[in-house]
């Protein structure tokens, strides 16, 4: 692909795969201003066949809950498009955790809030949700904590595209990597990337590549990452997610 039509289509990619994802933030009581977020993670929408959940890591959500213990008034919001002010979702339901799995599916019945600030919920192209085999393509958007530049009135967030490759796949988890010479990232920033790390980005949709259809489709979300251009990210599996937004505990027929 010639050099222009691929940066046309990894903006493309990662304008529709941020639409679907969010950084999800940790706000102190009011009154706060954007410097005053205290950590991050990344929480993924997705419509299922019954009805619209929130996905991240349960490391993630289990680290919201404890510091809510020592700090009543903490909220968990996530992020709008642009400059959209941040939602929270503070009151959101669990429907199933599982810290093996490092997953956690919440129903956040206001979720035409989060529409209204610019994103969508994934609705599954194929059902159940895609699964993968070692070699294949994956892609992820995430929002890495160093890329942030928050002042008084905005959180000053990035988010870019990680292309890699899956190197295994397990019962719970999948490990990918760059695999290239020069690994694929694509963002669109005046500032450069000096620091290759990758914290912030835990609970990001991971996409499978079809390579007969060439479309994307969800597969994991991202549980953790490395350092460095040589990193290895571990995914947990989506295909354990059922139609109701649970977690099927039980042994998948066919998946290593």
């Amino acid at each position: 692909m010639p050099p222009q039509e691929e940066c046309d289509r990894s903006k493309e990619l990662l304008e529709k795969m941020s639409q679907h994802v969010a950084m999800a933030i940790f706000v102190p009581p009011n009154p706060a201003v954007p410097k005053d977020v205290m950590n991050n993670g990344t929480m993924s929408f997705i419509e299922l066949p019954r009805g619209k959940f929130l996905v991240t890591n349960y490391h993630v959500w289990d680290t919201y809950r404890e510091e809510r213990k020592k700090l009543p008034g903490l909220r968990l919001a996530v992020t709008g498009h642009g400059f959209e002010q941040p939602v929270s979702v503070s009151d959101a339901e669990v429907v199933d955790e599982d810290e093996g799995f490092d997953l956690v599916v919440l129903r956040f019945e206001a979720h035409q809030l989060i529409e209204s600030v610019g994103k969508e919920f994934y609705k599954p192209k194929r059902w159940p949700l895609d699964t993968v085999m070692e070699h294949d393509d994956v892609a992820l958007v995430g929002f890495p904590c160093n890329r942030k530049r928050p002042t008084d009135e905005y959180l000053g967030f990035e988010s870019l595209l990680l292309a890699l490759k899956v190197e295994s796949v397990s019962d719970r988890k999948m490990r990918l990597r760059f695999l290239n010479p020069e690994p694929s990232i694509h963002w669109f920033s005046p500032r450069p990337i000096t620091e290759f790390e990758w914290g912030g980005i835990s609970g990001s949709m991971v996409y499978r590549l079809d390579p007969v259809l060439m479309r994307f489709f969800v597969t994991g979300f991202l549980h953790a990452a490395g350092r460095g251009l040589d990193a290895v990210f571990y995914a947990s599996r989506a295909d354990v997610i059922q139609e109701d937004g649970t977690i099927d505990r039980q042994q998948i027929p066919g998946h290593r």
